[in-house]
C-alpha cells in the first residue's frame, strides 16, 4: 500500500472530526491536505497520520500472512 495514500486518508479523518466538533461545512473534507494547522490540531495530524498507516500496514500482512501464506510442506 501507499503509504502517502494511507497518510491522505488518516488526514481525512481527522479533517472530518474538525467538520463535527466545528460544525463546519461537508465540502470542507475537501481541503487539501489539512483544514485547521494550529497548535493542538498539528500535533493530532501527526500522530494520526503516523499511527494510522502503520496500524493499516501491519493489519495487512498479517492478512495476506493468514490467507495466502498457507503451505503445508510434506516430506514424503
Amino acid at each position: 500500500m501507499s503509504i502517502l495514500m494511507m497518510h491522505f486518508l488518516s488526514f481525512k479523518l481527522v479533517t472530518l472530526l474538525q467538520i463535527y466538533l466545528y460544525g463546519y461545512p461537508p465540502y470542507a473534507l475537501a481541503s487539501f491536505p489539512c483544514l485547521l494547522t494550529t497548535q493542538p490540531w498539528c500535533y493530532i495530524y501527526t500522530a494520526v497520520g503516523l499511527i494510522v498507516p502503520l496500524l493499516v500496514t501491519w493489519l495487512w500482512i498479517k492478512i495476506k500472512v493468514k490467507l495466502f501464506c498457507k503451505v503445508k510442506t510434506t516430506l514424503n
